[in-house]
């Protein structure tokens, strides 16, 4: 009996023990002493029934060792199910297993070398049991994960997770066996690691890393990019699998080692078009670097067991190291510092000399609503303005595109020349989206929020820029977007400042005439509009675009990382957008206001004959539009002045602005004057005590 039960122990039933299933669940089962065999002692029944479990649970192991070592070499083809492509993980736990039931295989051999020794039976049993006490706890436990395993298809992140919480247990000698497991499943781990981080690969088949390749065809940033492969991949072509993210690995640190390999397939193919036929060969990543972190990724992988404070640290090396090269090929190799003056030359009009003459070249074709080939008409002045100014010199102008999007005029505006119409003039005044948002969101809650006041036709018109590799990783289409939100903003000040500039210069001629008396009127008004706009146009291109430009400079200079330069632009970005302050409604609505009077006050002294019948020489008209405009700037200034904006810390050269508009305290006596004039008398009675109302009731006769 006792060798048949040293061959049970070993998973081979026979006529003394029998393997029994159950049927209701074939998974379930045992090898048990024949319950036809007569015993003696019913003790000595269930110690044999105990010790035979055991063989069992062996048996169902050594089942899945072989199952997997045939699935490892079946499945080496490309499979599109995953349910077919064999688990990594799986087979390194499966290896894992086995040097445990080798070790078990072991324990059995010393009993039956001990049986053989022994005389007694009785003896014996009790030999056999003392010697495997330790895998009558351990192999029930891996039988039982098994089965979990099996029943949730665990694999990958799961597989490591699943094994991570079993291993928290006070069974003492189930412990260092489920931290073997763990270690054998990270050696994989760590291997698909070091090929993401190291060679910017993913050799996962199975989709068991927490990196995955973004398979998905949504609409993208990255497909609005130029064909380069590096950085379409930059963008869109990885993601985090959260499923497969196990929770010794934070968020943030999957997201840095997911930087790490996009860096790497960055560093490692570089554009030829940009190394050139001098450079070819020419490593942007050295290799010493990647041995080191080769060499500190393999120091992990050899340590018995997991531990996160030294992995987050060998991986904020890593990445260090990576940032660093990255910096250098898109600051000093690619120029980014020369590409950013650019932006800020054309996109927030910081070559003024361009800008005038482009604008002044152009007026009779924005004197018209623009049609389909508006585009080209306008791509005329664009060049020959750039040969006359400063633009001539700068290599970056090639790089700039006028684009006139489809004009979201109505047929009232496209009748008067693509000029707001004077019906919609007051508080009704339209607003328009960010541009190329179609009243649709664009996915940037910044531009999104954003409200850009109505000017004419040519509401539409904005910039493109060829964004060359491998500047596209920080000049995103949706960095684009904001940088044309502020262009399309600034251009509708520069146009009104220069309708202001043109008529003053027609009043000055009308004052020549002998008729033009009583019209001094609309000159304070016009001399009102266009302090206000130009203070505008001072405070945001030398207050807030100058400024934060510094700033954005400075910190390029001193990072000496790409990720803080990539956060440094979005700051800056940021800034430039937020302190337009045109995602307050009511700030928008009311600049949306005061163009419209300002529009209407050109419009007027462009028509303006000289006669008495003219429009210009109503002093009605004249006044009703002299109010309006008090009361919207005057509202501009109050908004301005809250403490929602002046006082909060968006605006920090809000103040400068104020002081400029509010130097003789004209806005601030106008707003005390509009507030005494609007309180309502019964605020005022209601401030007196009753004997004053009763002194002035009127006595009765």
């Amino acid at each position: 009996m006792l060798h048949e039960l040293l061959l049970a122990l070993l998973g081979h039933p026979g006529d003394i023990f029998v393997l029994v299933r159950d049927r209701a669940c074939p998974e379930k089962g045992t090898i048990m002493v024949a319950p036809e065999l007569p015993l003696a002692q019913e003790a000595e029944k269930h110690r044999l029934n105990d010790l035979a479990a055991i063989g069992y649970d062996y048996r169902e192991l050594e089942i899945f060792v072989h199952e997997e070592e045939d699935m490892a070499f079946m499945g080496l083809g490309d499979s599109p199910d995953l349910a077919d492509t064999p688990s990594l993980y799986r087979r390194a736990l499966a290896s894992g297993i086995s040097e445990v039931l080798s070790s078990y295989r072991g324990a059995v051999l010393k009993v039956e070398q001990d049986v053989l020794n022994t005389q007694g039976a009785v003896m014996a049993l009790a030999r056999v049991q003392a010697s495997l006490s330790e895998f009558a706890v351990v192999l029930p436990q891996l039988h039982r994960l098994l089965i979990e395993v099996r029943a949730g298809d665990l694999r990958g992140g799961l597989l490591l997770q699943h094994l991570h919480q079993r291993g928290v247990t006070g069974v003492l000698p189930l412990q260092p066996v489920m931290h073997r497991l763990l270690w054998h499943c990270h050696q994989v781990w760590y291997k698909q690691l070091e090929a993401w981080m190291v060679h910017g690969m993913l050799l996962d088949q199975g989709k068991e890393l927490f990196i995955v390749k973004n398979s998905r065809a949504a609409r993208s940033d990255a497909q609005e990019l130029p064909p380069d492969t590096s950085t379409s991949e930059w963008h869109n072509g990885f993601r985090i699998s959260l499923e497969m993210l196990p929770a010794c690995v934070m968020l943030p640190v999957a997201e840095t080692i997911l930087f790490i390999g996009r860096a790497v397939r960055v560093l490692r193919r570089p554009s030829k078009k940009f190394l050139g036929n001098n450079r070819e060969g020419v490593l942007l990543l050295p290799e010493d670097d990647m041995q080191q972190a080769s060499a500190a990724l393999a120091k992990l992988q050899a340590a018995p067991q997991f531990h996160r404070i030294s992995f987050e640290r060998t991986v904020e090396s890593i990445r260090a190291m990576v940032a660093r090269h990255l910096w250098k090929l898109v600051v000093e190799e690619a120029d980014l510092l020369g590409h950013m003056q650019a932006l800020k030359d054309y996109y927030l009009l910081a070559k003024g000399d361009f800008f005038q003459f482009l604008f002044e070249d152009s007026k009779s074709i924005m004197a018209l609503p623009p049609r389909a080939s508006s585009q080209a008409d306008l791509n005329v002045p664009f060049q020959q303005s750039a040969i006359r100014s400063s633009a001539a010199s700068d290599k970056h102008f090639e790089l700039v595109k006028l684009r006139l999007a489809a004009p979201q005029t109505s047929a009232t505006d496209l009748r008067k020349g693509g000029a707001p119409s004077t019906e919609s003039a007051g508080e009704g005044s339209e607003i328009e989206l960010g541009p190329g948002m179609d009243r649709g969101s664009t996915g940037d809650p910044a531009v999104d929020r954003i409200r850009i006041p109505k000017y004419d036709g040519w509401d539409a018109l904005s910039l493109d820029y060829r964004v060359e590799w491998p500047l596209g990783l920080l000049i995103t289409p949706a960095v684009l977007r904001r940088y044309n939100t502020v262009f399309q903003y600034l251009v509708r000040l520069k146009r009104l400042q220069l309708e202001l500039e043109e008529s003053w210069a027609l009043m000055r001629i009308q004052r020549k005439s002998p008729s033009h008396g009583g019209r001094s009127r609309l000159m304070n008004l016009r001399q009102q509009m266009a302090h206000l706009i130009t203070n505008l146009q001072i405070y945001f291109q030398v207050d807030v675009i100058e400024a934060e430009y510094k700033v954005l400079q400075d910190k390029v200079a001193a990072a000496h990382d790409f990720s803080e330069v990539e956060r440094a632009h979005h700051q800056y970005l940021s800034a430039l957008l937020s302190q337009t302050f045109l995602d307050v409604s009511l700030v928008s609505q009311t600049l949306a206001n005061i163009i419209e009077q300002c529009l209407q006050l050109c419009r007027l002294i462009k028509l303006d004959d000289g006669s008495a019948n003219a429009a210009a020489a109503n002093p009605l008209e004249v006044e009703d539009l002299f109010e309006r405009f008090l009361k919207f700037s005057n509202t501009l200034y109050t908004c301005f002045r809250s403490n929602r904006l002046a006082g909060s810390a968006r605006a920090p050269f809000l103040r400068q602005l104020l002081l400029r508009l509010n130097y003789n305290s004209f806005y601030s006596d106008e707003a005390a004057r509009r507030l005494m004039m609007h309180r309502p008398s019964s605020a005022a009675s209601a401030m007196q005590t009753p004997m004053q109302r009763l002194s002035m009731t009127p006595a009765k006769s």
